[in-house]
């Protein structure tokens, strides 16, 4: 066959693709660069013995119990680090009280916080939202234009009364009670 070119137990040894015997192949390829048994002390990789570059590789600088002492993003044994950190500026107890966000206890913000301007009290009928008492906005909303019982007769929406406008809708073409009058009737016959 012209796949084959040759008797099996031939191709498998002269192939091009492994250019030799399958022996010799593994321990003088072009990737191992030496015996395999050497090639894991040796290898440009490793840059020598595993053993050693544990110890001093430009990763760790130093063994590895030295380095979670020494190291720049700790500053300082981890112990020490919680109450000293430039984060907190200062023990987490006085943080919490003495904070740029709070600008004062926790307790007074609550009342004179410049958000509220003046006790929670106060802000709800007096609010530049409502313009007035809450219960005066009800009536005379610019939104409603007059009180709520008249909008709902008069309304540019409804063009009549909301009984007028049910019967004489241009949806229905008619009252509502003619059209059900119509269908039963066409039914029956």
């Amino acid at each position: 066959s012209p796949r084959t070119a040759g008797p099996l137990t031939q191709q498998r040894k002269e192939s091009p693709r492994t250019a030799g015997p399958l022996t010799q192949q593994r321990k003088e390829s072009p990737r191992t660069a030496g015996p395999l048994t050497q090639q894991g002390k040796e290898s440009p990789r490793t840059a020598g013995p595993l053993t050693q570059q544990r110890k001093e590789s430009p990763r760790t600088a130093g063994p590895l119990t030295q380095q979670r002492k020494e190291s720049p993003r700790t500053a300082g044994p981890l112990t020490q680090q919680g109450k000293e950190s430039p984060r907190t500026a200062g023990p987490l107890t006085q943080q919490r009280k003495e904070s740029p966000r709070t600008a004062g206890p926790l307790t007074q913000q609550g009342k004179e916080s410049p958000r509220t301007a003046g006790p929670l009290t106060q802000q709800r009928k007096e609010s530049p939202r409502t313009a007035g008492p809450l219960t005066q906005q009800r009536n005379e909303s610019p939104r409603t234009a007059g009180p709520l019982t008249q909008q709902r007769k008069e309304s540019p929406h409804t063009a009549g009364p909301l009984t007028q406008q049910r019967k004489e809708s241009p949806h229905t073409a008619g009252p509502l009670t003619q059209p059900v009058l119509t269908l039963n009737s066409l039914t029956n016959a």
